[in-house]
Parts: structure tokens; C-alpha cells; sequence
């Protein structure tokens, strides 16, 4: 049996395991493999969370809508699917973990430091990634439904 995943702000747990994953407008993103990295990513990209995050299992068993290729350009895409159904029902759903993000300033100091990019340089993205994600919440500009 095929198992997809689903993220959500860790807030929504309890939530998610008594209603089920509810659809915005008939579509639930979900990705077809429980690999950090790629979870990661979503989580600060798309759905802009920090600190940590909730990845939920949905047994295929529970789909029975059609599911399609998420239509997004991020190096992730090919791990992306949208269900369109209304909701997963709670039986369908487990909860895998919950997973710790770095904050922003670790995660652009650990990929500068790769690169051997002067400290100066790296203060500036830091307040220029902080910046970006600031303006991304205020718009709200998500992919992901993170209401459920």
C-alpha cells in the first residue's frame, strides 16, 4: 500500500488526528517520501515555518481522489503530488514525527560556510533572508494550506 506525506505546523496535531486533513479549494498537497531534507524544505519555503513541524502519514486506502504532479519549480518537485479530494478521514492518518528546523541564520551560516563566503557577507544574507521570509508571512503566499 502506497503511503504519502503530509506537514503541518505542529499546533495543528491534535487537530489533524481528531478531523482528518481537510482540502483547500479540493486539494491536499502531499509529497511521496518521508526524507527529511525534502521535508525540510517545504516546510521553510513554501509554507515558511520555523522551529519545528508535524509530517503526517495518509494511507493510500483513504484517497479516493485522483492525485496529479504538483505544478512548482522547486528542486523538490519531483516528489509532489496534489490529492484532489475534500478531506482524509482520521483513520487514514498517522502522525510519522515531528521534526526540528534550523533556524534561518544556521541554515544560511552552514550553506556560506560551505562556500567559504567572508563573515561580513554572511551577516548580510542572514538579514536579507530574514527579510524575505518576513515579507513571504505578511503576504501570505503559501502553497500549502497550513489552516488544518
Amino acid at each position: 500500500m502506497k503511503t504519502y506525506y503530509h506537514i503541518k505546523p505542529t499546533a495543528n496535531i491534535e487537530k489533524v488526528l481528531k478531523n482528518g486533513i481537510h482540502a483547500k479549494e479540493g486539494k491536499i498537497f502531499v509529497v511521496i517520501k518521508n526524507e527529511k531534507m525534502i521535508l525540510d524544505q517545504i516546510a521553510l519555503n513554501q509554507m515558511f515555518l520555523s522551529g519545528s513541524y508535524a509530517v503526517f502519514a495518509i494511507r493510500s486506502s483513504g484517497i479516493n481522489g485522483r492525485i496529479t504532479n504538483d505544478d512548482v519549480a522547486e528542486y523538490t518537485a519531483p516528489f509532489h503530488r496534489v490529492i484532489h479530494q475534500d478531506m482524509i478521514e482520521p483513520g487514514f492518518i498517522k502522525l510519522m514525527s515531528i521534526n526540528q528546523l534550523l533556524s534561518i541564520e544556521e541554515r544560511v551560516r552552514l550553506t556560506a560556510m560551505e562556500f567559504g563566503i567572508p563573515e561580513k557577507q554572511i551577516q548580510e544574507m542572514i538579514k536579507d533572508e530574514l527579510q524575505l521570509v518576513e515579507f513571504m508571512r505578511k503576504k501570505k503566499t503559501t502553497v500549502y494550506s497550513i489552516k488544518n
